[in-house]
């Protein structure tokens, strides 16, 4: 028995499996990462629309809180908010999916 390493197809079957092992590794993490990204989106979406429907509750005049006085509620907003982050959940689900750019955010 020689100590030269293999050769020939099963050197070659090794190399192979190694390759798709590394690649898939790779496709793992970048699908992971998606996943986060996507994931703090949906918390950002949700975030901004629950501080827009709570604007209209209360707000701070003369030093004390006072129940909605002043304050414009904006529906359309919270409703984009509400579309994007559903649309972001579903890309933390499905990282491999491609996704349509965020349309402008209503005035």
């Amino acid at each position: 028995m020689s100590d030269e390493p293999p050769r020939g197809p099963k050197r070659r079957g090794q190399l192979m499996y190694l390759g798709v092992r590394t690649g898939a590794g790779i496709v793992y993490v970048r699908m992971y990462q998606y996943a986060r990204f996507f994931g703090r989106r949906v918390l950002y979406h949700d975030t901004k629309r629950a501080q827009i429907e709570g604007m209209g509750r209360f707000t701070w005049e003369g030093g004390r809180w006072v129940e909605g006085v002043g304050i414009t509620p904006r529906p359309a907003l919270a409703a984009y908010h509400a579309r994007m982050s559903a649309m972001y959940q579903d890309a933390a689900r499905h990282p491999w999916r491609s996704i349509a750019p965020d349309p402008p955010e209503p005035e």
